[in-house]
């Protein structure tokens, strides 16, 4: 929970709380470059969810991944 601090807000850490939610997981998007486009936090539980897509945008100029080529 410690690291999601910085990924979601007060609000939704709060009512991650409130439904004793405890673990999440993430999904990463990797540009071509190797580098990370976009991060992803979803959480469940509870009858609860939680999807994040936190802004990037401190890390650098927000691009549009390329899609993989079949070569």
């Amino acid at each position: 929970m410690a690291v999601l601090r910085e990924a979601v807000s007060a609000r939704n850490l709060q009512r991650l709380t409130e439904h004793h939610i405890t673990d999440c997981g993430t999904g990463l998007l990797i540009d071509t470059d190797g580098r990370l486009s976009e991060l992803t936090v979803d959480c469940a539980g509870d009858d609860y969810q939680l999807t994040s897509t936190p802004d990037l945008s401190e890390f650098g100029p927000v691009t549009e991944p390329k899609a993989p080529t079949d070569r």
